[in-house]
């Protein structure tokens, strides 16, 4: 804090007014937390969540949060939703798009975010890997079974399935 002293005078006497004023050059950042970075998921959710957070006295303007603040691979965000505390949600899925599978990075784009000092977010990319459940089909072995008419056989069928864990049959 820069305390700030002004004396002002004229034919009617002086007047001192006292002001402290910060000064906050700090920009505010942000940090993917779901899907956690660095992580993998088989979950398409629909969205992420970022916390923006910023560490000079001004605050974020939360006025700045919108859907250009963040892009994300493979598809466009379609909504913002503020959760709370600069906890916000950038919701792909409201046209039913999904993630591709692989790594996905959320940038941050720089100068959408900002703190009521005016100092903008730089880009950042944090990323998550999205690699779904895919079930494979179980492969029967070939085989042949000769029995006369009316003749009770018991049969013994053998394959492999790919899955992991194996399917319940």
């Amino acid at each position: 804090a820069n305390p700030v002293r002004v004396d002002a005078t004229n034919a009617q006497g002086t007047t001192i007014a006292s002001q402290t004023i910060t000064v906050d050059n700090q920009p505010p950042t942000g940090t993917l937390v779901n899907p956690a970075p660095n992580s993998t998921t088989s979950q398409d959710l629909g969205y992420v969540d970022v916390q923006w957070t910023d560490a000079g006295a001004a605050g974020i303007d939360p006025a700045t949060f919108g859907i250009g603040n963040v892009t994300i691979t493979g598809v466009t965000v379609d909504a913002v939703q503020d959760l709370g505390s600069n906890l916000e949600r950038y919701r792909y899925n409201l046209g039913g798009a999904t993630l591709p599978v692989g790594t996905i990075n959320v940038t941050l784009v720089a100068g959408q975010v900002a703190d009521r000092a005016g100092n903008v977010d730089s880009q950042a990319t944090q990323s998550f890997i999205f690699q779904p459940n895919i079930v494979q089909s179980p492969t029967a072995s070939n085989q042949s079974v000769t029995a006369a008419q009316e003749t009770a056989l018991a049969i013994t069928l053998t394959g492999s399935d790919p899955n992991t864990p194996p399917l319940a049959l």
